[in-house]
């Protein structure tokens, strides 16, 4: 890809320009491109392309831009969404101004190293790229003007550059024509002149060179009523005098730093730091020597765990740190707590606080994208999947990343980090003890790994152990301190024996910081519940004297790390202590660590109020998961706090983890004996995640297996049971079965009701399935009683912006819709969206769903340009959460053919019907009654282009299928009979015209509207 402002504005993918369309595309694609990565509002945006005076349907109009500049971009992912907004992110050598600014950085750069010739190859290469006016087609545009200054100020600046450059190496003559021309049409530039004026004298020509200066010096009393600047006299008094000084070497211009404002977390130097001087020598040459990389500058560390990585990337950071006004790390282990870790930084940095994270994330990248004196340190880092979206959004600064993996390709510098050679063992252990005899045979024994080396030097000076000793202990126990997998427990046991000797609370709360996850023991939070605690470690909480004695023990063999206010413990080590408990203890262990994270996992996982908590907590859920699987063990309570975890990612759409720990936690509840309810529990809401994402039969699966455990453990008019039905209800709908969701979720009501204290919250949301039932049942009237009831339980109980009102507000939507008040619908799927999109972000599948129902509507009131903007935003949302072939993008899909359909394109509309029919039947099989409206539609687009016959076959088959699957009096079959008529009618077959017309008739006489998809 090639972007080109530079003159007209242009796009080149693969030597091809790119069509972008219309004016205010482009200008959408310019104004982020000149924000550099910046994230840009919706409403900023409108203001630049409208300039103040945008459209009632601006937002709508924005959006449909947007996707069809994706289209045009044909897949590139440089525009992107990102919270209400949008922004560019794309490589700075992938636009010619980038490049152009970066070449004249490096000629200034030369040019003040007095590299004349390297200054002119890198000037010229700069004005090279030049091919008119900057972003010619916005001359007039206001937000586009400074920059076309700054930019034409800059190729001016580059010009005399080059002639500074050209001059010392006695090119005047090659200089004198593109001097002459640059002073004829901007006679007021006088670093221009002075230059003129010197290479006339050096040709010989001083008498030229002195009316130069006359002329300029009377245009400059006659236009601005000044003289000329003391440069500008200086030269022409040199040429008076023939000063010799006239053949040397421009002086270079001096540079100027901004004071720095410094903003760092690194921990304290490591004073023992030894050895890698290779290594840190590469990683500074390839963080500041030129290269054709884009900037930012990575560099990764990789190599064996235990190997330095951390230790090298933090003494780098600690030794150039004055370099830097931003130094940052960012352990990355996990991605909640990473992603935090940067958040933390971006409320340095000024970043408001947001409740949501992707937001804050972006406004970090905003922020950094206008700096360049910055490090980032991301540590334990397991691929760059997770770091790429972030990395490519940045345009400046300096990051090490430390990874296990070697392959990082073209993301980053590789540097391997091996193990300290024999030399820089002996040195290192040297600094550490004072009695090295028998540190040679030692580093050989360890494998010279750093990790090992150090946790030997400290176990030596705790104990006084010389280091020969240790050796000898080493080689007669090594079957024991070594694991099969643990390659760092040679040391740890042997602390392990003397904490376990010392201190009995010192090795409860050992084991209980192993068997938490990576954020470590709060000692908060065993303060304020020690009732859940062991026997001395409960005594100790309670003792503070004793309690810290005990941390200190553990801190006296560097087994954990005090870090405001926790216990952290590195993850070999907790490897190698949970390795020597035996199977009891560990599950007393992990039961003790479920009942204590119990005590903050929030109970709601959709309230967003507490998903910040949720974002805190879920690491040690997995860990603790993780655990208990890995040793074959029960823990009850655990399976739970997995599937509310689960949950809580179904809803944040993190599909993809959630369903690895609902897998996670179907394990483990199924070493219970006796968990039924359990078991229902965790079925039930991986059900739930199931029908989400598309798989209908495995969700109704689940929810009926979830519904005869729940009700064999708890009875048949348990709360929990009526949770179950709803959602089997739900699945029964989606598959059309729906006289039995009906039934099934009338059950579940009756349970609910039949309650002395009815959970009013399931009570709204089973009436709001039933009236979604009603309306896909054609049941108009039945649907608005049932969804009016929703939402006036939903408001009272929940507050008028909970996603469940909006959900039920959507669903009113449609009822309105199929009533034939298409603007009321408008407005109510409008007010949805908003809501929704406030709780979750644009780029959630609700919000998808949600607009795809208000370009339906908008169709329907003849609004078509803003439908297809809204179907076409649903579709990227969707496409972008589930993939291009998943089940729900096949809706959006088929209703935006309708939209072509309607406004007279029929070959576009037979396109998207065709896609949708193949997504539906990847998706749902051959039989469903998604299918079989795709067919119906197809039918009406072949009708429209003129193709009567073949639309005939097609809406025939739709309405054998329709039958079939929803029943012969159905409303979608009288729709379906309708069309079939008008294709009987252009084919001259009048009679199966009026016999088709008069059954679909006689269906709506029913009472009932037709649904309308």
């Amino acid at each position: 890809m090639d972007i080109r402002i530079l003159g007209t504005f242009d796009v080149l993918i693969e030597g091809d320009s790119v069509a972008l369309g219309g004016p205010q595309r482009m200008a959408i694609l310019a104004v982020l491109l000149l924000h550099q990565g910046e994230v840009l509002s919706s409403d900023q945006l409108i203001e630049y392309v409208w300039s103040g005076t945008p459209p009632k349907s601006a937002l709508s109009a924005l959006h449909a831009h947007v996707s069809r500049l994706r289209k045009a971009l044909n897949g590139a992912d440089i525009l992107q969404s990102y919270g209400s907004g949008y922004r560019v992110v794309v490589e700075p050598d992938k636009v010619d101004a980038f490049r152009f600014e970066r070449l004249v950085e490096q000629g200034a750069r030369a040019l003040a190293q007095q590299d004349w010739a390297g200054a002119v190859a890198l000037y010229s290469q700069a004005l090279e790229l030049w091919r008119g006016p900057a972003l010619t087609e916005f001359a007039t545009e206001p937000w586009a003007q400074c920059d076309a200054i700054r930019l034409e100020e800059l190729r001016f600046s580059a010009e005399e550059g080059r002639t500074d450059a050209e001059l010392a190496l006695g090119r005047h003559a090659e200089a004198l024509p593109r001097l002459e021309q640059r002073v004829s049409e901007h006679p007021l530039r006088e670093r221009s002149v002075a230059q003129l004026m010197r290479s006339l004298y050096r040709c010989g020509r001083q008498g030229d060179a002195l009316n130069v200066y006359d002329r300029v010096r009377r245009i400059l009393a006659e236009e601005l009523g000044v003289d000329p600047a003391p440069a500008l006299q200086a030269t022409h008094q040199a040429i008076l005098l023939h000063d010799p000084g006239l053949d040397g070497s421009p002086a270079p211009p001096p540079r100027q730093d901004a004071p720095p404002r410094r903003i760092i977390n690194l921990p304290s130097r490591n004073h023992v730091f030894s050895g890698r001087q290779t290594i840190l020598a590469e990683i500074e040459g390839a963080l500041t020597e030129p290269t054709t990389r884009p900037p930012p500058r990575v560099v990764a560390l990789h190599g064996l765990g235990g190997t330095g990585k951390t230790q090298i990337a933090l003494e780098y950071a600690h030794r150039h740190a004055a370099d830097y006004d931003v130094v940052w790390e960012a352990p990355a282990a996990e991605p909640v707590a990473f992603w935090s870790v940067l958040a933390e930084l971006a409320l340095r940095l000024g970043v408001r606080q947001q409740a949501d994270r992707g937001e804050i994330l972006a406004a970090l990248s905003e922020r950094l994208a206008g700096m360049d004196r910055w490090l980032l340190i991301l540590d334990d880092v397991e691929d760059g999947t997770l770091i790429e979206a972030f990395l490519s959004s940045l345009r400046a600064g300096h990051v090490i990343v430390t990874s296990r993996n070697p392959a990082w390709g073209q993301l980053a510098v590789g540097v391997r980090v091996g193990s300290f050679s024999r030399a820089e063992s002996v040195d290192f252990l040297s600094t550490r003890v004072a009695r090295t005899s028998g540190a040679w045979t030692l580093a050989e024994q360890l494998g010279d790994l750093p990790f090992a080396l150090e946790q030997a030097a400290a176990y030596s000076e705790q104990t006084g152990m010389k280091l020969d000793e240790y050796g000898d202990l080493f080689r007669r126990r090594a079957d024991q301190l070594l694991t099969r997998d643990k390659a760092f427990a040679t040391v740890w046991q042997l602390a392990f024996e003397r904490v376990a000797r010392a201190s009995p609370v010192a090795i409860e709360l050992l084991h209980l910081c192993a068997t938490l996850g990576p954020g470590g023991v709060s000692l908060d939070l065993l303060d304020s519940m020690p009732e859940v605690l062991p026997p001395a470690l409960r005594d100790a909480v309670e003792d503070e004297l004793a309690l810290q004695d005990a941390i200190a023990h553990l801190l006296r063999h560097s087994l954990v790390e005090r870090d405001r206010g926790r216990l952290r413990m590195h993850p070999l080590v907790k490897a190698a202590v949970w390795a020597r408990l035996p199977d009891e203890e560990r599950r007393t262990w992990v039961t003790c660590a479920v009942r204590i994270l119990s005590s903050v996992v929030p109970a709601d996982a959709e309230n967003p109020t507490t998903w910040r908590t949720w974002d805190s907590v879920i690491p040690d859920v997995i860990h603790l998961g993780q655990e208990a699987d890995g040793a074959d063990i029960a823990v009850p309570g655990l399976p739970r706090m997995l599937c509310g975890s689960g949950h809580y990612l179904t809803v944040r759409a993190a599909f993809e983890r959630a369903q690895e720990l609902f897998e996670l936690a179907l394990r483990l509840v199924r070493r219970q004996p006796g968990a039924d309810a359990d078991l229902a529990a965790v079925l039930s809401d991986h059900g739930n995640l199931l029908e989400l994402t598309g798989d209908v039969n495995g969700a109704r699966a689940a929810q009926e297996q979830a519904l005869v455990l729940a009700e064999r453990a708890l009875g048949g008019d348990d709360p929990a049971v009526a949770r179950v039905l709803r959602r089997l209800g739900n699945v029964l709908v989606c598959q059309r079965r729906l006289p039995e969701a009906r039934r099934t979720l009338e059950r579940a009501l009756a349970i609910l009701t039949a309650r002395q204290e009815p959970d009013r919250r399931e009570i709204a949301r089973v009436s709001r399935e039933l009236g979604f039932a009603a309306w896909t049942a054609g049941d108009l009237r039945a649907g608005q009683e049932w969804l009016t009831k929703a939402l006036a339980t939903a408001r009272t109980i929940l507050g008028p912006d909970h996603p469940d009102v909006a959900h039920t507000l959507s669903g009113l939507g449609l009822i309105v819709q199929d009533t034939g008040r298409p603007q009321r619908a408008v407005k109510l799927q409008e007010q949805a969206a908003s809501m929704l999109t406030a709780v979750y972000g644009d780029e959630h599948p609700e919000v998808g769903h949600t607009l795809d129902k208000l370009g339906y509507a908008l169709r329907l009131s003849g609004h078509f340009e803003e439908a297809r903007v809204s179907h076409e935003r649903a579709l990227s949302i969707l496409e972008f959460c589930y993939g291009p072939g998943h089940g729900e993008v096949g809706m959006p899909l088929t209703n935006l053919g309708l939209v072509y359909l309607d406004t007279g394109e029929p070959k576009l509309a037979r396109d998207h019907q065709e896609r949708a029919i193949q997504v539906f039947r990847n998706a749902y099989g051959d039989d469903h009654a998604h299918v079989h409206l795709g067919v119906r539609r197809l039918g009406q687009a072949m009708l429209a282009d003129g193709r009567a016959a073949e639309a005939r076959d097609l809406l025939r088959s739709a309405l054998t299928g329709t039958e079939r699957v929803l029943g012969s009096g159905h409303p979608d079959v009288a729709g379906t009979l309708l069309d079939l008529a008008e294709a009987y009618e252009v084919l001259v077959e009048q009679e199966s015209a009026d016999a088709c017309r008069a059954r679909a008739e006689r269906i709506l006489a029913r009472g009932r509207s037709p649904i309308q998809g």
